[in-house]
């Protein structure tokens, strides 16, 4: 155990939670208070929470990190580039979001597919988002790991417990004040860990020499289709995401949006090339497990830089884990529960049934990453699971609107989910190429050819 490096993390814990509890009883007093904070966040509080729920476990531990690890700066940069592509479009559809006045994704998706197509839009967000929550337990099991000496797996249990007790506690207002702290601090510890892995490993020259020479290509050895099919999950995933969505409508204004959306996409630019050049550093310096490549820095800096490191990538994990427990198991209330069997629920039988999901979510998540064998895996599958049937889907119905039929529109959230699980799980991903490649496309397809072919009949009806 190292003392310093564990109290950074349990204070800063502790902080996060109390401010917490603190927001619910000063602001939750409706069902939109603790789905969508009101509608009434600030720029900052927006842009904040906007930061801090996007980059998580899967970019300290997953994406970046361990591509930068495995393959490079090049694949490890042209992953990190896909969000202020994703931010840039979503910018322009920032009244198209917020005009839809919805809770959830799949309420929007129901506006055109009808209930049917809200239930298994509902059904498909919560498995992608158990997904996402499970390898947050996993990062936060791997800080335990470094600062106590614990087991990775007791980690995970004591992470998935933090987590989930403070997604219960009080919802999106919660959260967001407690990511806007997270997100400056996160930003701060990345700038410490590159000082401290560049002056480590003797410069960016010095690690160049000690990288194997496919680090220093674009593509890190990968085929270009392997890599395309690796970065294409995190585009789709941005673009439909439904935390984004509700973040965006939580703020107070349009232009307090776009306000927030600056905010993230210069985050977005500033911590892709610092967690792959920090990754890239340690591969130059240890042989380690490629989860372990950011935060192994923490141990070799002073100890209380070192606990402000940990801190901030703490908070990258606890708050994206809290964010996507808690839609997962809004859509269960609100899309299936309230939507099929009690439409007369009042919020208050809705916030109990949320924070009864939000238990049940957490175990399933748990259980969910201990089939996967690293966090890149389930990061792609969960991405892909998400992008290739809920935004290809969700797009269309803002874009495209009455083009896209019930029929059409189902049949894509049924081919993108069922392509993934075939092609990720029952195949393995043939030829190292992970299923956003192949079942994004084939869902859109399948959604325009049906709704071509049902269109007259819809419009006759």
């Amino acid at each position: 155990m190292n003392l310093i490096l564990f109290l950074g993390v349990i204070i800063y814990m502790t902080l996060i939670i109390f401010i917490g509890l603190w927001q619910t009883k000063k602001g939750v007093r409706t069902l939109e208070d603790f789905l969508m904070a009101g509608r009434r966040l600030g720029a900052l509080i927006a842009g904040g929470t906007l930061i801090a729920t996007w980059f998580g476990s899967g970019t300290v531990i997953g994406g970046p990190a361990s591509l930068g690890y495995l393959y490079g700066l090049g694949p490890a940069i042209l992953f990190m580039l896909m969000p202020p592509v994703g931010i840039a479009l979503l910018y322009f559809l920032v009244p198209r979001i917020r005009g839809t006045y919805k809770y959830t994704v799949p309420e929007i998706i129901e506006s055109r597919l009808g209930p049917e197509g809200r239930s298994i839009a509902a059904v498909i967000v919560a498995l992608a988002h158990m997904g996402i929550v499970s390898y947050q337990f996993t990062g936060l099991g791997y800080i335990l790991n470094v600062t106590t000496g614990i087991s990775t797996e007791l980690g995970t249990i004591i992470g998935a417990i933090v987590i989930t007790l403070l997604a219960i506690s009080g919802g999106l207002v919660s959260v967001a004040y407690t990511d806007a702290i997270t997100a400056f601090l996160m930003l701060l510890s990345l700038v410490i860990g590159v000082a401290t892995a560049a002056s480590y490993v003797g410069g960016f020259s010095s690690a160049v020499e000690k990288v194997p020479p496919t680090h220093l290509t674009i593509t890190g050895g990968m085929t270009v289709a392997a890599l395309v099919s690796t970065c294409l999950p995190l585009l789709l995933l941005l673009l439909g995401e439904m935390n984004m969505w509700q973040r965006v409508s939580a703020a107070r204004a349009d232009t307090v949006a776009k306000r927030a959306m600056i905010m993230w996409l210069t985050a977005a630019l500033i911590v892709g090339p610092l967690v792959s050049l920090v990754a890239f550093f340690s591969r130059a310096a240890f042989s380690i497990p490629a989860g372990m490549s950011v935060l192994i820095w923490s141990t070799k800096m002073p100890d209380v830089l070192g606990a402000v490191f940990l801190a901030g990538v703490a908070g990258f994990i606890i708050t994206t884990g809290n964010s996507y427990l808690l839609t997962a198991s809004t859509c269960a209330a609100v899309d299936i529960y309230k939507r099929l069997f009690r439409p007369a629920a009042s919020d208050r039988e809705i916030f109990t049934v949320t924070r009864a999901f939000i238990a049940i979510f957490a175990v399933v998540a748990y259980v969910l990453g201990m089939y996967f064998p690293s966090v890149l895996a389930i990061q792609m599958y969960s991405y892909t699971m998400y992008g290739a049937a809920i935004t290809v889907v969700l797009l269309s119905v803002v874009l495209l609107g009455k083009r896209v039929t019930r029929i059409g529109g189902i049949a894509g959230l049924v081919v993108g989910a069922a392509l993934t699980v075939i092609w990720d799980v029952v195949l393995a991903k043939p030829g190292g190429i992970h299923a956003a490649l192949v079942s994004a496309p084939i869902a859109f397809a399948v959604l325009l050819a049906l709704s071509l072919l049902t269109k007259s009949k819809e419009n006759s009806k």
